[in-house]
């Protein structure tokens, strides 16, 4: 039985962690990121400006550390956006739209009781399938024992 790769990524353009958990894990060919606030990663507090700023902040954030994996967001596949108030959707929808603007990974959204440092909004479970071979075609599978007789194929489009 063959080990799995397990690397942590990090980069400083985004927020260290506020408790003992990595930005991101490359776990053999996905990158699992961990969820992200709208904090400055200079001062590690809060943008202001409420959700829309936040929300922006979280996928900027977010858009660092897929770089820090040689990623961006065309290679994202799945994402969870957390709320503070579900009647926010549709403004994090919006700027969602800005970060996403093809073939939009899968995704859940809903209303959570608190989140960490009281945001509005943050970005949680986003999965990467890391193309190793960019010129190349890789079939990218997450549990290849459930999914035996799929092959998903992702390819950056340079």
């Amino acid at each position: 039985m063959s080990s799995l790769i397990r690397k942590v990524i990090s980069t400083a353009k985004a927020p260290a962690a506020i408790g003992p958990y990595s930005q991101a894990v490359l776990v053999d060919r996905t990158i699992y990121i961990s969820g992200q606030l709208g904090m400055d990663p200079a001062s590690g507090q809060l943008v202001p400006g409420g959700v829309a700023e936040e929300a922006k902040q979280a996928l900027t954030n977010m858009g660092e550390i897929l770089k820090a994996a040689s990623c961006d967001f065309t290679n994202v596949v799945k994402t969870t956006v957390l709320l503070a108030d579900i009647n926010d959707f549709n403004t994090v929808n919006d700027i969602y739209k800005q970060y996403f603007q093809s073939n939009f990974p899968a995704r859940a959204a809903y209303q959570v009781a608190a989140l960490p440092k009281s945001p509005r909004a943050t970005t949680t479970e986003a999965r990467v399938p890391q193309l190793l071979r960019p010129v190349h075609l890789e079939p990218m599978l997450c549990n290849k024992r459930s999914h035996r007789n799929e092959k998903s194929v992702y390819h950056n489009e340079e």
